[in-house]
């Protein structure tokens, strides 16, 4: 298994989290919903999504959603709706969206949107790593290496560890690249995502690179724990779309 922690914090990279060291976050919720793009339609869908951006303003919806693009085929948007302070923020989200409706013409998304998936996810502070001075300005960032973990049952504890082992190594090397960490809480999503932004595609691998050279046989034993616990490992190349997400008051 090639789990990359060497970069940056991804909800900083589009949601401006602030960095924190000796004060703790609170955990929020976030719903992640996966489009995938019938071939061909992705100038179609980006015009729709951006239609529907301007009637949530109107109806003063204010939940913000962030919008990466997952890179291969068949394209694939990752919609993450954050700031939920908790389970019943959905229902206001949703009651909003409601008041708010039609969000789309009747039949707008036919032949546009081939699948959709979602769900909801807890973000973790307490395994996530915030250094103060984080090597990749917010604003540069425009790539993220997501890694999903799928676990068996009960094996939740002992991949929270490994985290928390890692989270410590780099704070004892002083690593300045961030990671960000959520878990599942409902549907089908992986038990752990790790979000690693970078500048780019090319400074995501450099940086990785340079990251295990410096931490070495401990960095090696503790993903190695992880591959022997994992069920299987995802990963994804996506592309930070700020010209599509949805910002109340914008």
């Amino acid at each position: 298994m090639r789990v990359i922690f060497g970069l940056g914090l991804a909800a900083m990279a589009v949601i401006a989290t602030p960095v924190v060291s000796e004060v703790q976050p609170a955990s929020t919720y976030q719903l992640v919903v996966d489009l995938q793009i019938v071939p061909g339609q992705n100038a179609a869908f980006e015009a729709l999504e951006l239609a529907r951006n301007a009637r949530l303003e109107a109806g003063g919806v204010t939940f913000p959603t962030r919008v990466v693009l997952q890179e291969g085929l068949p394209s694939v948007y990752r919609k993450t709706t954050f700031g939920l302070e908790n389970q019943a923020a959905l229902d206001t989200r949703r009651a909003q969206l409601d008041a708010a409706s039609p969000l789309l013409e009747p039949g707008a998304a036919h032949g546009v949107i081939d699948d959709i998936t979602s769900s909801v996810r807890r973000t973790r502070p307490e395994l996530s790593y915030f250094p103060e001075d984080p090597r990749v300005p917010i604003a540069e960032v425009t790539f993220i290496r997501g890694i999903d973990i799928y676990l068996p049952v009960q094996r939740g504890g002992d991949a929270a560890a490994i985290i928390e082992q890692v989270r410590a190594l780099y704070a004892q090397h002083d690593i300045r690249n961030p990671f960000f960490v959520t878990s599942n809480v409902t549907g089908s999503g992986p038990d752990f995502r790790i979000g690693i932004p970078a500048r780019n595609a090319a400074d995501s691998y450099t940086e990785d690179q340079r990251v295990r050279a410096l931490l070495g046989e401990e960095l090696q034993a503790l993903l190695g724990a992880m591959a022997t616990i994992s069920h299987r490992v995802e990963y994804a190349n996506l592309t930070i779309r700020r010209d599509m997400r949805y910002q109340p008051g914008n």
